[in-house]
């Protein structure tokens, strides 16, 4: 019961993060969000990823408290 829990839980927040992710619901994303396609695309393409998410550590510790 408490792996069905889990994986439940797991997967209803992909579903509610992928709607609000979605490029139709601009509006209803929480500022915080607006740059999460940008700090991602950096830290995959990054030459130095450790260092670029130290940089970005302000930004991501506002992604980490949004709520969505």
């Amino acid at each position: 019961m408490l792996i069905h829990h889990n994986t439940h839980a797991f997967f209803e927040g992909f579903r509610h993060a992928y709607r609000t992710l979605d490029d139709r619901n601009t509006l209803e994303r929480p500022k915080e969000l607006t740059c999460l396609p940008a700090l991602l695309d950096a830290v995959f393409t990054s030459e130095t990823p450790m260092q670029f998410i130290q940089e970005a550590e302000r930004e991501l510790n506002a992604l980490a408290l949004a709520k969505v």
